[in-house]
């Protein structure tokens, strides 16, 4: 069987450390490579890893010894110019990407689609809410409904948890309207608009605010929804309030250039040792059988946000690597239609994530 080599960019990250860990124990005979920047950082992380390399990386200029041979790519940092993409459809390298927001995901998927007729190589964009977990159970949950009214899924965010520079960079967009689907029609919403308050699995409600989300695009077009809303909420209330008052009165937007980014940075960005992290989905509709349906998700992760992130990024690599070995077709595709759901259920278990379904049926 083919030996698999994976390239993680950013893997000396606080979510690529994690993604590497995770390989390392279910799948020792992958070989990795870390990635980034900092030669120093990356042979460092290295060091704590099986059949690993560090390697120096850029980004916005990638590059690869001749000898280096590479199967997949995950970016785990920020590729705004596509850069990384175009380098990996070039090599025929398959290319993962866990990144990024809505509008910079529909570009990505245009260029990738016109790039396919060029030449067809794998792609998987999985930058839903924490790399496409809570995605792939919702999308697995959609198929025993005949028809979805809404998905309603809300975000729990613990300011006490770990957390990377890059992810609060969908905070800097609390000031731009974005597209949704509302009632079967498509129409633009503010941020931290249509406030709800959510009992979460813990026991404890949150006041939740709507959020520019990937899942708010690509869930009215595999399951026809006709409601699709992402919100997000601080653990701590005063937080919570600072910011909706600072976005709702145009404050937030005053503060949106470069010279204010710190400033921005110091209110949302400051990680701390680590938390649970929690997520709650309600999807209401029509089941096969025609009667109302109702099913709660709710996701609880001990180790916190980022560790759920890498444990998405990990099973999106695992069962790609498994793709390349037994099959070698490519794949065009999103991290939700991507995933096996019963694979993915027995690595949060593994990884001691908790979930629960709960259906309601009238």
């Amino acid at each position: 069987m083919k030996n698999i080599s994976v390239l993680l960019v950013g893997g000396y990250g606080v979510v690529g450390q994690q993604v590497a860990q995770i390989l390392n124990q279910y799948r020792p005979d992958l070989q990795l490579v870390i990635a980034g920047r900092d030669i120093n950082k990356a042979k460092k992380a290295s060091k704590n890893l099986k059949n690993s390399r560090g390697l120096s990386f850029d980004v916005e200029n990638p590059y690869l010894p001749d000898e280096l041979k590479i199967d997949i790519v995950l970016a785990l940092v920020n590729d705004p110019q596509d850069k990384l993409l175009h380098f990996a459809h070039q090599n025929n390298i398959a290319y993962v990407d866990i990144t990024r927001w809505t509008e910079r995901l529909q570009v990505a998927l245009s260029k990738a689609t016109i790039m396919q007729n060029q030449k067809r190589s794998t792609m998987v964009f999985a930058s839903s809410w924490m790399a496409s977990i809570v995605a792939t159970l919702i999308n697995d949950i959609s198929k025993s409904f005949s028809s979805i009214d809404s998905i309603d899924m809300s975000v729990l965010y613990a300011l006490n948890d770990k957390a990377g520079p890059n992810s609060i960079d969908y905070m800097d967009r609390l000031t731009i309207p974005f597209t949704v689907k509302q009632n079967g029609k498509y129409q633009k919403i503010l941020p931290f608009s249509d406030e709800r308050t959510v009992l979460f699995s813990d026991g404890n409600s949150h006041k939740v605010f709507r959020i520019d989300m990937p899942e708010q695009f690509i869930f009215p077009i595999i399951t026809n929804a006709q409601t699709v809303a992402t919100r997000i909420g601080f653990d701590d209330p005063k937080s919570n309030q600072l910011l909706a008052f600072l976005v709702k009165k145009g404050i937030w937007k005053l503060l949106s250039g470069k010279r204010a980014t710190g400033f921005r940075r110091k209110i949302l960005y400051n990680p701390g040792e680590g938390h649970q992290h929690q997520i709650r989905t309600d999807i209401q509709g029509v089941d096969k059988k025609g009667h109302r349906k109702c099913v709660c998700l709710q996701i609880n992760d001990p180790k916190g946000q980022t560790h759920l992130t890498a444990t998405g990024a990990a099973a999106l690599l695992i069962q790609l690597a498994e793709h390349i070995q037994n099959n070698h077709s490519t794949i065009l595709n999103t991290g939700e239609r991507f995933l096996d759901v019963e694979k993915l259920k027995s690595l949060l278990s593994s990884e001691n994530v908790n979930f629960s379904i709960n259906n309601n049926i009238e």
